[in-house]
């Protein structure tokens, strides 16, 4: 769930999100984040679909954004997830008549269980 305060002009019934997931790397160069390809099997087409939450109006909010990884995502996650491992993940809601203009850009960070 996301408080947010929008000042759009009029209802946005058309969303989709777009998740970009990175892992916290330490080595020998030093650290920072390294981006794990999801190949959009973290994406939702439409997150307005069942969703009470929709459509995006004026004013503040509280936007339930549904993030379900696939089966697949999740087995290649398993490749090379340690439970100590840190990671960040950016969520870009767009809307579909309009996919490169962004709505807003969030970035997560946190501890997985897998």
């Amino acid at each position: 769930f996301v408080d947010l305060t929008t000042r759009l002009t009029r209802r946005v019934d058309d969303l989709t999100v777009e998740v970009a997931a990175f892992k916290r790397s330490k080595n020998w160069l030093g650290c920072g984040w390294v981006y794990l390809p999801s190949f959009t099997l973290l994406n939702s087409d439409s997150i307005c679909r069942d969703n009470p939450s929709c459509p995006l109006a004026e004013g503040r909010q509280i936007l339930e954004i549904p993030i379900q990884p696939s089966t697949l995502f999740t087995r290649l996650l398993k490749l090379f997830h340690q439970e100590k491992d840190v990671y960040q993940f950016e969520i870009r809601l767009r809307r579909v008549s309009r996919p490169f203009d962004d709505l807003f850009c969030l970035a997560v960070q946190t501890r997985l269980t897998v």
